[in-house]
């Protein structure tokens, strides 16, 4: 083990932490009102019958479910196998990561009971139905899972190379949230969000 390896995490929670919550919030709040705009858009007719947007939304909803899981327990069997601790403790820990947002996002659905675009149209963004989201998927669409299991992995992963190699930070990042975003896009393609 390096002294990196050995080095102790920072803490889960800082100063940092409410201005950026801030920040998320108050970005989610200004794009509310072109919400309904972006979803028109993203289900007009030529969008839908693009094959290349199709095949895309398909790869990047497997990626978000179930494919952040298999290549984080992948990662963590081949790390055992193959004794590199350092791919396995990426594996343990993007899994947790996934499994931890899992529990969050269905109380959060649950709570919210948010109706999916393809049960209210996509004209009723704001159809919440307080504890609504328990029990049926019709009511779950708010926060979309597979969005939350691709960040979730993104995090860890880009916190983990990080500590072995600060500088793939500016190479890691971008990558894994970009394509956490693609996640979050293709779900609201496939009218799930």
């Amino acid at each position: 083990d390096s002294p990196a390896d050995r080095a102790p995490l920072p803490p889960l929670f800082t100063r940092a932490v409410p201005v950026i919550r801030g920040g998320c919030l108050a970005g989610a709040a200004a794009i509310g009102p072109v919400d309904r705009a972006i979803a028109r858009e993203i289900r007009e007719p030529d969008q839908q019958n693009s094959h290349a947007a199709s095949s895309a939304a398909k790869a990047f909803n497997f990626i978000g479910s179930p494919g952040v899981l298999i290549a984080g327990a992948a990662m963590y069997g081949v790390g055992r196998i193959g004794h590199f601790d350092r791919v396995a403790d990426l594996g343990l820990h993007s899994t947790e990561a996934i499994v931890a947002s899992a529990g969050v996002t269905y109380l959060i659905k649950g709570l919210a009971g948010r109706q999916r675009p393809s049960h209210a149209g996509v004209n009723d963004p704001d159809d919440f139905k307080l504890f609504g989201g328990f029990g049926t998927g019709g009511n779950a669409s708010f926060p979309s899972g597979h969005a939350t299991a691709a960040f979730a992995a993104a995090t860890v992963v880009t916190l983990e190379t990080h500590r072995w190699w600060p500088k793939s930070t500016w190479y890691v990042a971008p990558i894994l949230f970009g394509g956490a975003s693609l996640v979050g896009v293709a779900r609201l393609y496939t009218n799930a969000h």
